[in-house]
């Protein structure tokens, strides 16, 4: 494992340190961590080197959530490896052009095995992945559904650098966005826009906010009421997090209701010359214990367009 990656597990206070990666390939066909510059394959940083500014650490180039530690690419096998837990037993995720989204690229786990309980490649594992090559970010999403009380997934968002940031300026960004809504042992696709607003005025800190509409890909339903990414600071180095208020499908009609109020986190970084496009993640999840465990995460790309 190269420095870069324990630095990142460490920031991230996330177990299992001494994780494998994955060494397929030689030179610069090597299995990396995902970032932007290179689409899914650029140089890591060398050691400690995290980017433009003082005080910036490995967590403000890369984010992850959840079960996921570290995602890296092989190019030359065109196949995606999830590092985490249990994503370290299920081998190399492959392309599945059928279930691709928009602006995201979507890796299927190994074949699984569900005649071992208890086996973690007994459960299908489905991954978005988006690059805006040209901003060198990227962003990455990956869930099952339950199976034997639990299920697993996390989220994925890299760049290659720590962009200086404008001042004294508005402007939005839209883009694409890629779900995946976990309702008991399903999980389903969602799509849908992306809209942030930016805030860059030297009057107080930078501030982003925003909304995505989304759908359920396989009935083209429109999935609940658009999920609002509340107002909250970007610190200087482009990174944010801020909460995320929404509605997802409920597993019943108790009561005539079938959408729940839902409430969750996003988060995300901006990348590119002049703030020119951001990159994030959100996980919005059911809190009602008296229904099975439904969770969505997504991932999003988005340009400026003003």
């Amino acid at each position: 494992m190269n420095r870069f990656a324990i630095t990142l597990l460490c920031c991230a206070a996330l177990a299992a340190c001494g994780s494998k990666t994955s060494d397929t390939g030689t030179g610069d066909n090597a299995a990396r961590p995902i970032g932007g510059g290179g689409g899914l394959n650029p140089a890591p940083p060398a050691d400690d080197d995290t980017g433009d500014r003082n005080g910036a650490t490995a967590e403000d180039l890369v984010r992850v959530g959840g079960d996921v530690i570290l995602m890296t690419y092989d190019p030359e096998t065109d196949t995606l490896n999830v590092q985490g837990d249990p994503f370290d037993f299920i081998g190399d995720f492959t392309r599945d052009q059928g279930s691709d989204l928009p602006g995201f690229a979507a890796y299927v786990s190994p074949d699984s095995n569900v005649d071992v309980p208890g086996d973690a490649s007994a459960r299908q594992y489905l991954a978005f992945v988006g690059i805006d090559s040209e901003n060198a970010v990227s962003a990455a999403v990956v869930a099952t559904g339950v199976r034997l009380g639990t299920e697993f997934g996390g989220t994925y968002v890299g760049r290659d650098s720590i962009p200086d940031l404008p001042v004294n300026t508005q402007m939005t960004h839209r883009g694409s966005y890629a779900g995946l809504l976990t309702r008991g042992s399903s999980v389903t696709r969602t799509r849908g826009r992306t809209e942030l607003y930016l805030d860059f005025y030297d009057d107080r800190n930078g501030d982003i906010e925003g909304f995505i509409d989304r759908v359920d890909v396989e009935t083209g339903v429109r999935t609940g009421e658009r999920i609002v990414l509340v107002i909250t600071d970007i610190d200087e180095f482009g990174s944010f997090e801020g909460s995320a208020v929404g509605v997802l499908d409920g597993l019943d009609d108790r009561d005539g209701l079938d959408i729940r109020e839902s409430q969750g986190t996003y988060t995300g970084l901006i990348a590119g010359d002049h703030a020119a496009a951001t990159g994030g993640t959100l996980v919005l999840e059911l809190d009602d214990p008296s229904l099975p465990r439904v969770i969505e995460r997504g991932a999003f790309l988005a340009r400026r367009v003003d």
